[in-house]
C-alpha cells in the first residue's frame, strides 16, 4: 500500500512560481528591476507580507538580489547562484533537463568521483570492499523481488558511489556528495532509464573488482565510458525532442 504526500501550495509559494517561471522563461532576464514589494502586492492581489516571503525565498535562491530600501532585481544567478539555484532549476524542468547543465554536472562529479576513487584504491580494507559488494548485492536482490521503484534504485547508486567517499578516508567529499543529493538522483533515474539496471549492477561490481586491486585508471576508465554512454542517450533524446 502507497500513499502519496498531500501537500497545501500556499499563496507566497504560488508567488514565488510565479517570479520563478518568469526568470527561468527568460521574460524577466538578469539585471531586471522589480516593482517594490508594495507595488507586487498590490499588482498580485496578494499581502505585502506573502510577497515578501516569496522574495526573500527567491533570494536564498539565488535568483533576485535585494538592496533594502533601494531596489529587487533578477540575479544573474548562473553566476552568483548557489547549489539551491541548481536544485530548483532541475525540480523546474522536470523529465526535461537542459543538456548543458547535465554535462556540466558530469563534468564536477567526475572530478570528485576520481578523488574518491583514487584514495579508497589506494588505501582500502577487506572490509570496505565487502561493503561496496553488500551494496550492490542488496540492489540485485531488489531487482529479483521487482518491488523497488526507479528512484528507489537511484537512491542504491547514489548511496554505493557515496559510500565510496566515506571509505575513501575524506572528510569532505561524503559531504559534498549529500549537498549534491537532490541533483543527483533526477540524473541517476535517466541513467537507469536510459541503460538499464542490469548495466548498472555489472559497472558497480567492476568498480569494486578495480578498487580492490588498487587500479584506479581502470576504475574511472569505467566509469567514463558509463558516462559517456549517459551523455549520448541524452543528447539523442534531446534532439528527439527539437
Amino acid at each position: 500500500m502507497e500513499f502519496q504526500s498531500i501537500r497545501s501550495v500556499t499563496v507566497s509559494q504560488m508567488f514565488e512560481d510565479q517570479i520563478l517561471e518568469m526568470i527561468l522563461s527568460g521574460e524577466l532576464s538578469p539585471g531586471t528591476r522589480l516593482p517594490s514589494e508594495s507595488e507586487l502586492a498590490k499588482y498580485t492581489g496578494i499581502s505585502k507580507s506573502a510577497v515578501n516571503m516569496g522574495m526573500k525565498s527567491l533570494e536564498k535562491k539565488g535568483f533576485l538580489k535585494i538592496t533594502p530600501r533601494q531596489k529587487i532585481e533578477v540575479a544573474d544567478y548562473y553566476e552568483t547562484g548557489n547549489l539551491d539555484t541548481l536544485v530548483t532549476i532541475l525540480r523546474s524542468q522536470g523529465n526535461e533537463l537542459d543538456i548543458k547543465i547535465i554535462k556540466s554536472i558530469l563534468i564536477f562529479r567526475e572530478a570528485i568521483e576520481s578523488k574518491s576513487i583514487q584514495l579508497l584504491a589506494e588505501n582500502h580494507t577487506d572490509e570496505d570492499i565487502a561493503v561496496l559488494d553488500r551494496i550492490a548485492d542488496d540492489i540485485l536482490k531488489r531487482m529479483v523481488e521487482g518491488d523497488s521503484t526507479i528512484e528507489e534504485y537511484a537512491e542504491m547508486l547514489f548511496r554505493y558511489h557515496r559510500k565510496v567517499a566515506v571509505l575513501s578516508g575524506d572528510i569532505v567529499l561524503p559531504m559534498i556528495y549529500n549537498a549534491f543529493h537532490d541533483v543527483s538522483i533526477p540524473l541517476w533515474v535517466e541513467w537507469i532509464k536510459l541503460c538499464g539496471m542490469d548495466r548498472a549492477v555489472n559497472v558497480l561490481k567492476k568498480f569494486t573488482r578495480l578498487i580492490d586491486d588498487g587500479d584506479t585508471d581502470g576504475a574511472m576508465e569505467a566509469y567514463r565510458r558509463g558516462e559517456e554512454l549517459f551523455r549520448q542517450g541524452m543528447e539523442m533524446e534531446n534532439e528527439k525532442s527539437e
